[in-house]
């Protein structure tokens, strides 16, 4: 006897970067666990604060999508907060500006960087 079984696999969605939303704040804005933001390459002056479970953030590649310090606020350009699972950054550089952290984890979260370049920090 041959059984077989239908698993439903959920994606999430893809939110562009300035297309679908202005900003990538705007966007973790709207975002959903699981969702992936892609970010076209330019200067994002932006404080970043993931409270969104399992999201992506990918750019366009190290110094072509930069996440700008200038404007950040509290401790880091981007804070991932506690329990936010697995989060991916790809394809991004975040600039401290001298003055913060460039990134900041919390606890019971896990942070896949590849190709991510923190600078100024």
């Amino acid at each position: 006897m041959l059984t077989l079984a239908m698993v439903a696999l959920s994606w999430g969605a893809d939110i562009h970067v300035p297309v679908d939303q202005p900003t990538i704040v705007q966007a973790l804005d709207v975002a959903l666990a699981g969702d992936r933001i892609v970010v076209a390459a330019g200067n994002f002056c932006e404080n970043v604060d993931v409270m969104v479970p399992g999201i992506t953030i990918e750019g366009a590649g190290i110094g072509q999508t930069v996440i700008d310090g200038t404007c950040a606020a509290g401790l880091g350009v981007v804070s991932i907060q506690s329990g936010m699972g697995a989060i991916t950054l790809s394809g991004l550089t975040i600039d401290g500006a001298y003055i913060y952290t460039d990134l900041v984890i919390n606890e019971d979260t896990t942070v896949v960087a590849t190709g991510v370049e923190f600078r100024h920090g």
